[in-house]
Order: structure tokens, then C-alpha cells, then sequence
């Protein structure tokens, strides 16, 4: 990556605060059951569509072109970092945004608690999206575990929101080349976990990794919070799928590459893992949890108080993403209509837009009548004072087809973003 600086007729006075608030999975397609209509489209949302009537909208590739990226990957992109460079896998992120201090040779996953047959055939990958006090009474007594055929490895398991955890390998001769246990689809068998690279190391490592995962099935699956849910007709959550293997990752610096400093408030800790690896301060308050139920309203002042201190500050919101995986309309529609009245307008009751630039998009496409990620393009608008306007309207994807940015890439966006700001990355003499 090239060295950047500030260009100096652009600093002091000039340079703007940098808001970029993202809605995780909130792009989407047309649904028949409200006229062919995306949710961006059916949502009330008089405050995105005044930022879109006075800054400029277009359409976002997150990554590429039909490519659908992880919510770790994309993330990346719009930060500014090439994935192909620096994404080692989605375990280190989870750890990180977990608080989990990664050692250079530990190996990191992502962790489902999810329900299984006596088969071990998968029926829900999220175990009925379990509460989060429910999977903390679970994997209370979980912390840790010690296999007694390797004495000198010790698994670490951190609960994190909802039915997600992770879980951390440390000790010698272990490796981060071994495939997942989590098949990513229901109706079907616990995948076995099997070395990806001809090494004792792997090898090792995928037999702890099988012997974990019976050692916890058989934990869970008569625990009383279980019972308590088959009882209620509910899911157990007997079982947990592990993915994204990787060891710590090393990106450069946000500050430095960007010459921004910054902060992030995110609920999940996926994406706040992203942002603490660049080097962003993680921010959080009461209520701030990840879930469609999530403190919006704590998230706008957390980002208004960021801004006090720093130069860039990320909000992410997941309940557009959870909604759409859980085929779910009404939710993600109301989902929007929070956003855009909790967060949105609350910050713009409160902060000077002649001192700010406002960037609303989203890091990826969740599709309902899909209810995974997709390679669509996702909507794009910033404002910025003295922007020259576009004639959109209204925010929502349709509308962004016909913005003054066009189609960009993730990768184009720290560098769009920061030209509005006054704080132009140059580049050369």
C-alpha cells in the first residue's frame, strides 16, 4: 500500500469528522410480498433520504463484482486494506473483538453453538438463535478444557452474543491449516475436521479438534438449560461448529496508512475485531449487544462522543443482517426504520453537519428470499459540506443506481471519503 499523507491545503479549518455508519447485510432485492419493493425501499426513512438529497449516492461492490464477501472481508475493504494481502481468516477478528489477547502461535475459530441429532446431523446452525444469557449459563463451565491425549494444548472457549463464541488453541506443534466442522448448511452431518496441509502440526491439530467437539456434544446435550429448552419445544444447543481458523493477523496501522485517528462501535465482535486489528478504539456502553434489540440510540451518542476525540469513528449495526438470515422482513424493515430514526436522526438533531462528513452504506447484500450473503451491490451515499448534490432522492438501491459516485469498490471508499473530508490522501510529490 502506498504511503499517504494529508495534503496541506486541506488540513486545519477545512478538515471534516468522518462518520461511516454501516448496516450490516441491509442491501437487498425486490420482494413480491410488498410489490416488488426492497426493504430499503418499503422502510420509512426520512433521514437517510435527507443526507441522499443533499450528498452524493451511487452503488458499492463491497469486494467485487458477484462476489459475496464475509462480513470480516468487507469490512476490510472499506477500511481501506486489501484482503488478499492481509485476511488470514475470520478467527483471529472474533478473538480480538472479544477482548482475547492473541498470542503469535495460537489458532483462533468462530464458534456456533448450534443443535444436532443423535446423527450429528445439523438442524439449526444457530441453535433457534439462542439468547445470550441461555449460552452463557452453557458455556459457563466451559472456559477451558485440557484433552487428556495432549496435556500440553489448552482450547479456550469465550461466549461473545446470541449463539456465537469462540475458541482459541494454545500450546505447541498446532496449526491453523485444518478445515471446519461447520458444513454452513443445514440437513446435513458435523463435517469432520481434517488437516489442509501435509504437516504433523495439522494433523495434530485436527484430531484435538475432533475430540473437542465430542467432548463438548456430550457436555451439552444433557445440560439443564438444554432440557429446559426441548422442554419449551426450543432447539438444544448441543453442540458447537467451529470455522475460520487463523492466526493473528498484522495490518498496518489505520492511523498511520490514513493519517486518521479513530474509533469504532460495533456490538459483534467480528467486526470489532476488524476494526481493533487496524488499530481503531473499540467503544461500547449498556445495551449495545449486537442483536436486533440493540441500544441505537447509545450507539449515536457513543459516535458523537468519538468524534469529540477523534477524526473517524465506524458504526456498524447487525440486526439487518440477523433479520435477513432469518428470512425475516417485518424485522429487518423495522430494523431499518430504527436505524434511520435511533441513530441517524439522533445524530443529526445533535451534530453540525458544517462540521462533518456522513457516509451510509452497507458492507454487504443479505437477501430475505436468499437468507445468506450475496455479490450484489449494496447502496452508497455521503454528504459532506459544500458536496455538490446529485438529484437522488432517497436512499435504497434502486435510487442509488442513478447517483453521481457510479459503482465503486470497497476499496474506493476510505479514499472517496476522505477527499470530501478535506483530508485528501496524496499521493507522490
Amino acid at each position: 500500500m502506498l504511503k499517504t499523507r494529508i495534503s496541506s491545503d486541506l488540513c486545519g479549518a477545512a478538515a471534516l469528522k468522518i462518520l461511516l455508519i454501516v448496516l450490516d447485510g441491509g442491501a437487498d432485492r425486490p420482494i413480491s410480498e410488498i410489490g416488488f419493493k426492497t426493504p430499503f425501499e418499503e422502510a420509512y426513512t426520512p433521514n437517510m433520504d435527507f443526507l441522499a438529497s443533499i450528498g452524493k449516492c451511487g452503488l458499492m461492490y463491497p469486494l467485487s463484482p458477484g462476489v459475496a464477501p464475509g462480513s470480516d472481508v468487507a469490512h476490510l475493504c472499506i477500511l481501506g486494506f486489501d484482503p488478499s494481502k492481509y485476511y488470514t481468516g475470520r478467527g483471529c477478528f472474533e478473538a480480538l473483538g472479544a477482548f482475547i489477547k492473541l498470542s503469535e502461535n495460537d489458532v483462533a475459530f468462530r464458534g456456533n453453538l448450534a443443535t444436532v441429532d443423535e446423527h450429528f446431523n445439523v438442524i439449526d446452525r444457530r441453535a433457534g438463535r439462542i439468547s445470550t444469557g441461555e449460552a452463557r449459563e452453557l458455556l459457563k463451565n466451559l472456559k477451558k478444557i485440557t484433552i487428556d491425549d495432549f496435556p500440553d494444548v489448552e482450547i479456550m472457549i469465550k461466549h461473545t452474543v446470541e449463539h456465537r463464541c469462540v475458541v482459541v488453541l494454545r500450546g505447541a506443534n498446532i496449526s491453523d491449516k485444518v478445515s471446519p466442522s461447520d458444513p454452513g448448511i443445514e440437513e446435513v452431518k458435523v463435517q469432520e475436521i481434517k488437516p489442509t496441509h501435509l504437516s504433523d502440526a495439522a494433523t495434530r491439530t485436527a484430531r484435538i479438534l475432533n475430540m473437542f467437539t465430542e467432548i463438548v456434544h456430550e457436555y451439552l446435550k444433557d445440560h439443564p438449560v438444554n432440557v429446559e429448552r426441548v422442554n419449551a419445544g426450543k432447539p438444544p444447543a448441543n453442540i458447537i461448529l467451529l470455522r475460520g481458523a487463523s492466526r493473528k493477523a498484522n495490518i498496518p496501522s489505520f492511523s498511520e496508512t490514513y493519517s486518521l485517528t479513530g474509533a469504532c462501535i460495533c456490538g459483534v465482535p467480528l467486526v470489532r475485531g476488524v476494526c481493533i486489528a487496524v488499530g481503531l478504539e473499540a467503544m461500547t456502553a449498556k445495551g449495545i449487544t449486537g442483536t436486533v434489540s440493540t441500544n441505537l440510540k447509545a450507539k449515536a451518542d457513543l459516535a458523537m462522543k468519538a468524534l469529540l476525540k477523534y477524526d473517524f469513528a465506524l458504526v456498524h449495526v447487525k440486526g439487518t443482517d440477523s433479520a435477513s438470515h432469518d428470512g425475516d422482513l417485518d424485522c429487518k424493515i423495522k430494523m431499518i426504520e430504527r436505524v434511520d430514526e435511533e441513530l441517524i436522526g439522533r445524530i443529526l438533531d445533535k451534530l453540525s453537519l458544517e462540521d462533518t462528513l456522513i457516509c451510509v452504506t452497507c458492507d454487504h447484500a443479505t437477501p430475505i428470499t436468499v437468507r445468506k450473503h450475496t455479490g450484489d451491490p449494496v447502496p452508497v451515499l455521503v454528504y459532506a459540506p459544500k458536496i455538490c448534490p446529485d438529484r437522488v432522492t432517497s436512499f435504497n438501491e434502486r435510487a442509488c443506481m442513478k447517483g453521481a459516485l457510479g459503482v465503486i469498490r470497497g476499496l474506493d471508499l476510505l479514499p472517496l471519503i476522505t477527499n470530501f473530508a478535506g483530508r485528501l490522501i496524496k499521493h507522490g510529490a
